[in-house]
């Protein structure tokens, strides 16, 4: 019984690693990906998450995976932001492009 709950202290800590790690992926990517339209960055980072879901998301495992996707929007906020020489796009206006398909 011990042994199992510390196995899962540890590959939650392990998770924990993989989630940062995944998330300097997705900051560097949409970084690179930032000159292109729009619609084209939103459907590659629908199809990261997708996949991201599919692979880590089993039960109890929400909260990780909520997390992961509003470091995803809001990487991809900040760069919309830097791209051009307006201050703030506003999140209204964020959130019709978020759920774009």
């Amino acid at each position: 019984m011990c042994l199992s709950s510390n196995f899962f202290a540890l590959s939650f800590s392990r998770f924990y690693l993989k989630l940062a790690k995944k998330s300097r992926e997705i900051n560097a990517m949409i970084r690179d990906m930032r000159f292109l339209e729009i619609n084209r960055i939103v459907k590659k980072l629908n199809e990261v998450l997708t996949g991201y879901y599919h692979y880590y998301g089993i039960t109890d495992n929400s909260r990780s995976l909520n997390s992961f996707n509003n470091v995803v929007w809001f990487r991809l906020f900040y760069w919309l932001n830097r791209r051009s020489q307006r201050r703030n796009r506003g999140l209204v206006l964020f959130t019709v492009v978020k759920h774009l398909k």
